[in-house]
């Protein structure tokens, strides 16, 4: 039997369009498009992913399995990047929802927390021991 460990995320346009304008739309007869293991882009409606150590996988029908969601720099010929106009602001707000924010979240600890851990680590008080006598 197989368990999954990991949330699966079904996101597709009708859930979203309820939020937005109708008279905003592009046109687009699909919602958004996504990078395939092959090379080629693929016009969707919805997408089902799920993230595994800050890597996402997206469902491919055609193989019926999760691949990996590959970015703009694997198997893209360069003719795609010169037909590129740049992407609406519609488009970069789709992108960003399969995609993720593009951020690195690091945690600051404060200088009196790293003081704090210093001191009580064994090497720092045989130091400071030794110092003493």
């Amino acid at each position: 039997m197989q368990k999954f460990t990991e949330n699966i995320i079904c996101i597709s346009n009708d859930r979203l369009s309820y939020h937005q304008d109708r008279d905003d739309h592009d046109g687009d007869d699909y919602w958004v498009t996504i990078p395939m293991a092959n090379g080629n882009f693929e016009n969707v409606n919805s997408f089902i992913y799920f993230e595994n150590k800050k890597v996402r996988y997206i469902w491919d029908n055609d193989v019926r399995e999760f691949i990996k969601l590959r970015g703009l720099n694997k198997d893209i010929k360069c003719t795609y990047f010169y037909q590129q106009k740049g992407l609406s602001s519609e488009n970069q707000k789709r992108r960003q929802i399969v995609y993720g924010l593009n951020e690195i979240v690091v945690n600051v600890q404060s200088l009196f927390n790293i003081l704090y851990q210093k001191v009580l680590e064994p090497f720092y008080i045989f130091q400071v021991f030794s110092v003493i006598i």
